[in-house]
């Protein structure tokens, strides 16, 4: 009982700030809010960015809002107050995120052909695209060595990445993809921000990069199957152990973080946003778990799609998840 009240008055001490990043995704597609008024003006600036498909717009929007929920964890964990600046400079990043995700998957380009963009001495419809966004973010970025470095790593992870669809690899093969596209590529996001990367928290972000990565793949399963994408979770025979390698993970996590410079308040706070966000991966597992009881089985290509989403948009998914966030005990984790 006690852990649950400082939970909450730790989380009531974020609220606001939290509820207005949370906010932005529903701002966005009504056509309000900051995030889409800076979408706006980046159409202005590169018109060539109103052609793109619509589901590539989409996940624009998506990316706009992960990126803003990602920087509000480590300016909460620093105690830093985000700049109109740092804030730009990651949103750039998030539009950028699925463009490059497309060239990879879709338009098979290779890491050399993708840098050709950038450079100008490779020939792509969406070169001017890439390379006004590329100067855009690096202008903005507080540390543009580390964004080069990063933005080679994460293109290098997402071309990697590819072998998911080409073979069925083993466990550990895809925990190495998974936890290499995911952890650079918040690595990369981490950059946008001024105060300074240490060596453990570059260790703990990696770490919780690819624990991010393994929630969307949980959450992913479906579309994953039907476009013949193996991950960790296609692979899963049995939900009960998914669950606890998924709360491994967690722990892990939260030990990695634990060793960084910033104070426990701050470190506390940013494990319940944290939480609140991770934590929807284990009721969609409950819901795999109860299809596994259900049919006796857990063989994600015999379910349906109603059967395999799960809506975190539910009122009752929402509330259990954050009752959940304040029963934990952080001092036994």
């Amino acid at each position: 009982m006690l852990s649950a009240f400082k939970n909450f008055f730790a989380l009531a001490s974020v609220a606001w700030p939290f509820l207005k990043v949370y906010q932005s995704q529903f701002r966005f597609r009504k056509g309000r809010g900051a995030l889409y008024d800076f979408w706006v003006e980046c159409q202005k600036e590169i018109p060539e960015l109103k052609d793109l498909p619509g589901p590539l717009q989409r996940r624009i929007g998506h990316y706009l809002h992960a990126n803003s929920v990602t920087a509000q964890w480590f300016s909460i964990l620093h105690r830093h107050r985000m700049s109109r600046r740092e804030k730009e400079a990651g949103w750039y990043l998030a539009i950028a995120t699925p463009i490059a995700d497309y060239l990879v998957d879709n338009e098979k380009l290779s890491l050399p052909e993708i840098q050709g963009l950038l450079d100008q001495s490779y020939d792509h419809t969406f070169g001017h695209i890439a390379r006004k966004i590329y100067r855009q973010a690096k202008s903005l970025n507080a540390h543009p060595k580390l964004f080069d470095q990063y933005l080679h790593l994460t293109l290098d992870a997402q071309a990697n990445s590819l072998q998911q669809e080409s073979t069925m690899l083993a466990a550990e093969a895809l925990k190495h993809i998974t936890w290499q596209k995911g952890g650079y590529a918040l690595l990369l996001y981490r950059t946008a921000l001024q105060p300074v990367v240490t060596e453990d928290e570059k260790k703990g972000i990696f770490q919780l990069g690819g624990l991010m990565q393994l929630h969307n793949d949980i959450f992913d399963l479906h579309r994953d199957l039907s476009e013949k994408i193996h991950t960790i979770p296609s692979l899963c025979r049995d939900v009960a152990e998914l669950q606890s390698s998924f709360q491994k993970e967690i722990q892990q996590t939260v030990h990695a973080f634990r060793q960084i410079g910033a104070d426990r308040n701050s470190r506390h706070r940013f494990y319940l946003l944290l939480n609140l966000a991770v934590g929807t991966g284990h009721i969609c597992l409950e819901q795999y778990l109860s299809l596994q009881r259900q049919y006796g089985y857990f063989e994600p290509t015999r379910f349906s799609r109603e059967e395999l989403i799960c809506d975190m948009e539910n009122l009752n998914k929402i509330s259990k998840n954050l009752f959940q966030t304040l029963r934990i005990n952080y001092d036994q984790i």
